[in-house]
């Protein structure tokens, strides 16, 4: 059963040290440079580019996905929620008005972990509009929106 809730403090906080984790990687005097939604879609590019974080570095691997949903939350101005299902919780963002949902905490992980190279504007000019057109998809195509968002998650 899938139960979806408000992201609690302690959820809010730990979204928030993933988030300060990221911005951190910012040197002082280069914060014009991660301005905005693409600033922040950069700043996920130079730090995968770095090098300096390994595809067995899970956590910090996902501090990134979640820096990845925060540049799509401001983007569509949707909202972060919990998300809690047979496989346990996770943030997610729901797409308005309809059951489908983005999974973006482990969009960079999983894709680095299975050793692709990860084009984050790409991954984000595919993601962003796709899941508008599911929001924009009529009812009748429930089990197209659920496949489209939920590969993600399982990908």
């Amino acid at each position: 059963m899938t139960k979806v809730t408000d992201l609690s403090d302690v959820w809010i906080a730990y979204k928030t040290s993933q988030l300060e984790w990221v911005e951190g990687w910012i040197s002082p005097g280069s914060e014009g440079a991660f301005v905005g939604v693409y600033g922040k879609v950069d700043l996920i590019q130079k730090i995968v580019d770095s090098g300096d974080i390994s595809s067995e570095e899970t956590i910090k691997l996902q501090c990134l996905g979640t820096y990845f949903g925060q540049a799509i939350v401001e983007r569509t101005g949707w909202d972060w929620k919990v998300f809690e299902d047979e496989y346990g919780e996770d943030l997610a963002i729901q797409v308005p008005e309809k059951s489908a949902w983005i999974f973006p905490v482990t969009m960079i992980s999983k894709r680095i972990e299975d050793g692709e190279i990860v084009k984050v504007r790409e991954l984000f000019n595919g993601v962003v509009p796709l899941a508008m057109q599911v929001m924009l998809k009529t009812a009748n195509n429930k089990t197209t929106q659920k496949e489209i968002v939920r590969r993600e998650r399982t990908a």
